[in-house]
């Protein structure tokens, strides 16, 4: 008889080869991971140990090397017994830590009887159990013989049981759903012992595959977007499980890879939990048997029912976990609104459909004067509101920028800028308002001394225009005045051409005197002014003169100018144009397009001398019309069809 220490972390283990070895009269000592096992093995100094390979805190290959490193321990022979590595893998950890055999789970009692003995030796290998005098050899063999098949029978339970509590917990503890349900497929398949597994989960309507994973065979699904049909369609309907022996992939609803269009047994399964229908599981080609049996089949019920909970409570926890994500971010969202709202200099005031005050912030203190704990809870009647705006709160409208006038808390009259808006709850309906209040009294005493300083330019320019007005008339008289006194017809008509011009810049100031916009003056009345007033000069009663201005406006930097073009162009065409008394009509035209202008003179008399090269002008008065149309950055045209028509085009960007 020896004593033998077991170490496992499942007990299930630990009790079969307790119930074993005990059988046969050794003494069994229990440990449940390395550590533990390691104290006891100091303790009792047992002389065979037989320990898993994966365990927590302490791992079997862990254990050995610490066995091998104490002296008083390391004669004592380990036997490694281990479902999670072949026996290949196990072996080559045994030979680098220093065990001894190695049993693969499941095995026979037998030979796990001839590993404990040839590990022990002969002195302390187990006896023939001691039969009572009593009992009779055909008594006992029969059972005896019954032994090993039991004892194996109920190691396959146990190994099952052992492995199903291990995967229930490892489904338990995970939380990503395509990893449950790869770990669910692969721990079935080698569970149950099939060669392939698939498990299929679909989404909440039926009708697609959010989750299609296999193991040993590529499987796809062959219903995607479409009702789940076949074999699989019908588990899914009924609800219940289906075994069957040779059949082809495509009749169960999923396509296999080519070379593997028949399986030679299936068991489907589906998977349920108390809430829904989730999808499948299908397991083919049964290991070691031409069928699944009944447990095989209770076992994958078993496994599915467990894997339909966990998927559920994954789907569960991830939608709680979306949620707190959602409110996380709602209420960051919130606090930096909060944030803004407080840290705004202007003043922000929430208020019910009732008019009691709920939020006050930082720039409302400022503005109005009062704290937050003196105006919360009161009606928003401190403030002295406009009648009308909760009525026009309780149907939804807003204001925009009411411009008023509050008292503060010290008494002071401040101009603000007022904009109410109605606040909503979720499903649409009114629940109060909030206003916005800018302090404008800064802006409205700006404004105020901006309009007075603009009354007084005003009055100044008018002034000015005026009185330049009123020199040019006066240059205007001296020059009539020398003019009398002039005999010689050329210098006349020198003194003549002079006054126009002057008069033509008088006339532009004229007008800006007159207009109520100092910066630019309507040239369509200019022009009928400037027109009128030339053809009086030139007494052009047998022309007919036409304007056509209209919307046009020009600033003063460009009246000027245009106006002297105009009076050059129909000074030259009224004294030229028509001799001896022609008839004839004359057109003056100024036309914007977006922010070009054309100015365009023609008339219909008897044209411009071929001999004259008007882009090298002599005379001084288009010498003045280049110079001008120079100035204002404008192009100047001729032609002389049928008379003659002069064009200048310049850029204006005001409007």
């Amino acid at each position: 008889m020896a004593k033998i220490l077991i170490v496992d972390d499942l007990p299930v283990n630990r009790q079969f080869l307790v119930t074993l070895l005990g059988y046969v009269g050794h003494q069994l000592i229990e440990a449940s991971d390395g550590a533990e096992a390691l104290e006891l093995a100091r303790a009792e100094r047992p002389d065979l140990v037989i320990t898993d390979i994966l365990m927590p805190t302490m791992d079997g290959p862990e254990l050995v090397l610490r066995l091998r490193a104490a002296p008083e321990l390391a004669p004592v022979p380990v036997i490694f017994y281990t479902a999670a590595y072949s026996a290949a893998e196990a072996r080559n950890m045994a030979r680098s830590c220093g065990a001894g055999a190695v049993l693969a789970k499941p095995v026979s009692p037998e030979l796990i009887l001839e590993a404990v003995n040839a590990a022990l030796g002969p002195a302390k290998a187990a006896l023939t159990p001691h039969l009572p005098a009593d009992l009779g050899r055909g008594q006992v063999l029969p059972a005896v013989e019954r032994l090993p098949s039991e004892v194996l029978a109920l190691e396959t339970v146990s190994h099952r049981l052992a492995g199903l509590i291990e995967i229930t917990s490892d489904l338990a503890l995970e939380r990503d759903p395509a990893r449950l349900v790869e770990r669910f497929c692969h721990g079935a398949r080698k569970l149950v012992g099939a060669k392939h597994a698939a498990a299929g989960i679909l989404t909440e309507g039926g009708q697609v595959y959010q989750h299609l994973v296999s193991t040993g065979r590529n499987l796809r699904a062959t219903a995607q977007g479409r009702p789940v049909a076949g074999i699989l369609g019908r588990l899914l309907q009924e609800r219940r499980p289906v075994r069957l022996r040779d059949v082809g992939s495509e009749e169960l609803g999923v396509a296999a890879t080519p070379g593997s269009s028949r399986v030679s047994s299936f068991l489907g399964v589906p998977i349920l939990s108390p809430a829904s229908l989730h999808g499948w599981l299908c397991l083919t080609d049964k290991l070691g048997s031409k069928e699944f049996s009944d447990d095989d089949e209770r076992l994958s019920v078993t496994l599915a029912a467990q894997v339909g909970g966990a998927y559920e409570n994954v789907c569960r926890y991830d939608a709680i976990q979306r949620e707190m994500a959602e409110r996380r971010r709602v209420e960051a969202s919130r606090n930096l609104l909060a944030s803004i709202v407080e840290s705004s200099d202007d003043a922000i005031i929430g208020k019910t459909l009732h008019g009691i005050i709920v939020t006050w912030n930082r720039g409302a203190e400022r503005v109005y004067g009062y704290a937050a704990d003196e105006v919360k809870g009161k009606s928003v009647s401190i403030l002295i509101p406009p009648a009308g705006i909760l009525e026009k709160l309780r149907w939804g409208k807003g204001i925009d920028h009411y411009e008023t006038v509050r008292v503060r808390k010290d008494g002071r009259r401040i101009d603000v800028s007022i904009t109410v808006s109605p606040l909503r709850d979720a499903a649409g309906r009114v629940i109060g308002g909030s206003a916005i209040a800018r302090d404008i009294t800064d802006h409205k005493r700006a404004e105020d001394q901006i309009r007075s300083s603009l009354r007084e330019k005003e009055a100044l320019l008018k002034e000015v225009h005026h009185r330049v007005k009123n020199n040019l008339q006066a240059i205007c008289s001296l020059l009539r005045l020398q003019s009398g006194c002039l005999k010689d017809p050329q210098a006349l008509a020198v003194f003549e051409e002079s006054q126009n011009r002057v008069k033509s810049m008088a006339l532009v100031h004229e007008k800006l005197y007159e207009s109520k916009d100092l910066g630019r003056i309507d040239f369509a009345e200019y022009l009928r002014s400037l027109i009128a007033s030339l053809s009086r000069s030139y007494r052009a009663e047998a022309v007919t003169l036409q304007t056509r201005a209209q919307d046009v406006f020009l600033e003063i930097g460009m009246a000027i100018p245009c106006g002297l073009i105009i009076n050059e162009l129909v000074s030259n065409s009224l004294k030229h144009g028509f001799p001896s008394g022609q008839r004839g009509n004359l057109s003056v035209e100024v036309t914007r397009n977006n922010h070009e202008v054309t100015l365009a003179v023609r008339d219909d008399g008897c044209g411009f001398p071929e001999q004259v090269d008007y882009r090298r002008p002599e005379s001084l008065g288009l010498q003045l019309v280049h110079t001008f149309a120079e100035q204002l950055g404008g192009t100047l045209e001729m032609r002389s069809e049928g008379g003659t028509e002069f064009r200048i085009t310049f850029a204006d960007s005001r409007p």
